[in-house]
């Protein structure tokens, strides 16, 4: 789906052989509402290909009990994930809210790389690139591969840049 403001479970998705720039989420673009228990099965490399296995954009939503496996592969000016892009705070029926992964696992593999020229920022993580939220009780057993040749290369197991996020309970096996 484009935009989740409601629920989505127990959904399972499988995209093979993609070669695209662009983006590609497994379950849906943008997350307001509730993603609980959703599986995600990618295949794809791409040129300025931002990608996750669940989420691009957890905005404020909650993703729960998720999984990722796969392998996203991309180059110049991407980000990539295992469960979401990025995940948010924000207003959410004009309160604070704050968005929130939990209890997810990536087994997939991240492979971020520059292809020659400069990019203005490339990212790859198991669980989340850019967190701004909440992330708890995540686990990476996935592999991250980055090849970061002129130093703009951000990479992690869990997350790829925690700006003023907060991360408890997690681990990169």
């Amino acid at each position: 789906c484009s935009k989740n403001l409601g629920q989505i479970s127990n959904c399972k998705t499988y995209i093979g052989e993609l070669n695209s720039s662009g983006y590609c989420f497994g379950i849906c673009r943008s997350n307001e509402g509730t993603i609980y228990n959703c599986e995600s099965e990618i295949y794809g490399i791409g040129e300025a290909l931002n990608a996750a296995g669940i989420c691009g954009w957890n905005h404020t939503g909650t993703i729960i009990g998720c999984s990722f496996k796969g392998k996203l592969s991309a180059n110049n000016n991407s980000y990539i994930a295992g469960i979401a892009m990025c995940n948010y705070t924000g207003k959410k029926n004009r309160k604070e809210a704050c968005g929130l992964i939990s209890d997810c696992v990536n087994y997939g593999t991240m492979e971020i790389y520059l292809n020659g020229g400069k990019a203005w920022w490339v990212g790859a993580a198991g669980i989340c690139c850019t967190n701004y939220g909440w992330i708890q009780r995540c686990v990476n057993k996935g592999t991250i591969i980055a090849n970061n040749g002129d130093n703009s290369v951000s990479s992690g197991g869990i997350v790829s840049s925690n700006d003023v996020g907060t991360i408890v309970d997690c681990y990169n096996v």
